[in-house]
């Protein structure tokens, strides 16, 4: 789980913004919205299960899952990077100022993995990494993993971890020693590069390949997961009655003689004009649809099926996988071609106590039905505002102190929290 991410010097961020997902202690509200992941030395600190950003369009909301993404590649793919090159490719500071092109960009996470909290700074300039430091508080106390800040024409190296020694001479200026200690089996951070790899997801679901992915993933599914997909659908209130996908051969051209065995009437079929990204990737979807006839399912081509239908079918596979295994799902405007009580369901379920295992959501949204003390904690709801030089800035609600019972969606309309736009017609 995450506790708080920093970031300074990216993007539209001049300077350092906050996302913590520190519950107050002052809201008592939701409960099951938070968890208490039982830290040493973090007595009665609970964690949220997410938050959601709103800020009015080009304001920078999108950057700070940006951000956190970035850093998640800078981790994964820095080594092999620089084994190619020697260019830094991670390096994306603040464009509307020479001041922020002379400073580093920098991150700073401090999350929870497998138990135990991480502390991890990352600092970088167009040419090189100039300061990197990972640290474990296993018992509540810091304990250094390692260290290194340029200094001048070299590193200055604090290693507490025996197995770092001998690849350190094999890491470039431009390479995470994280990233580089998994590419050469240094143990000790295999854990902590597994948690950026495979615990942080940034799902697009308007990309042609997130339904391939989720039918990947269903493919990885045990038969009693797969029907809980099929489950979260019917109750969807999509009128969808039952769910099928299968691997087929890939198909890279249309057929207007194609025919399908009995049994699997198509809509239109012999119409089609364009092969969906999803069986040229080798996969079928079928959604039966109830109809006029009692009995009887019919069965629909998937590019033919409505925008939020297909937008569920992604969704539903990694929102029961995030749930399932603790991941953190970065979603850029959730609410594209869902309904909002479709939206609604989906954050109450990822905040329900079902969630044990400290997944959380991290969306940006323009909805203002979500801003709902049905739904939300105050402590869930962040706000960009970008000023007049172009610099973005990362507000909590709280820092508005709405007043209890205020209804959050009519103040934010109104302009009360700032984060609308100011148009001009």
């Amino acid at each position: 789980m995450i506790i708080e991410f920093f970031v300074k010097n990216f993007t539209s961020f001049k300077e350092v913004q906050t996302l913590s997902f520190v519950a107050s202690n002052y809201d008592k509200s939701h409960p099951e919205n938070y968890i208490d992941p039982q830290l040493p030395g973090m007595k009665g600190m609970k964690l949220l299960k997410g938050v959601v950003i709103y800020g009015a369009n080009a304001a920078g909301k999108s950057n700070m899952l940006r951000a956190l993404h970035w850093f998640k590649r800078f981790v994964k793919e820095s080594f092999h990077a620089g084994v190619k090159s020697r260019k830094m490719y991670f390096y994306m500071p603040f464009l509307l100022g020479e001041e922020s092109l002379a400073c580093p960009t920098e991150f700073e996470i401090r999350f929870v993995c497998e138990g135990i909290r991480y502390h991890y700074h990352v600092a970088v300039n167009d040419v090189r990494i100039l300061t990197e430091e990972l640290s474990s508080y296993p018992k509540g106390r810091k304990q250094l993993y390692y260290s290194r800040v340029w200094k001048e024409q070299e590193y200055e190296w604090d290693i507490k971890i025996p197995a770092l020694v001998p690849i350190k001479p094999m890491i470039n200026d431009n390479v995470l020693a994280l990233s580089a200690g998994f590419a050469l089996n240094c143990e000790p951070l295999k854990p902590i590069y597994a948690w950026f790899a495979e615990r942080m997801l940034y799902i697009n679901v308007d990309e042609p390949a997130v339904p391939v992915r989720a039918c990947k993933l269903m493919l990885r599914m045990n038969n009693e997961a797969r029907q809980e997909v099929w489950n979260l659908f019917k109750k969807a209130d999509l009128g969808i009655v039952a769910g099928e996908f299968r691997e087929v051969e890939p198909r890279t051209m249309t057929n207007e003689n194609e025919s399908y065995p009995e049994g699997e009437q198509r809509s239109s079929a012999n119409n089609r004009t364009v092969v969906p990204e999803i069986e040229k990737r080798g996969f079928e979807i079928g959604l039966f649809h109830k109809g006029e006839e009692e009995k009887m399912a019919y069965q629909m081509l998937w590019e033919n099926e409505s925008k939020g239908t297909q937008k569920m079918f992604s969704l539903a596979p990694h929102v029961l996988d995030m749930l399932h295994s603790g991941k953190i799902w970065l979603s850029d405007e959730i609410e594209t071609s869902l309904h909002p009580l479709m939206v609604e369901a989906l954050l109450k379920k990822i905040f329900s106590e079902e969630n044990t295992k400290g997944a959380q959501l991290i969306c940006t949204t323009h909805s203002a039905e979500l801003l709902n003390a049905d739904i939300l904690r105050r402590d869930q709801i962040y706000l960009v505002e970008k000023d007049d030089k172009g610099r973005s800035s990362l507000i909590p609600l709280s820092d508005y102190s709405p007043r209890k019972g205020e209804s959050l969606g009519s103040g934010y309309l109104a302009g009360r929290y700032g984060a609308i736009p100011f148009i001009e017609l």
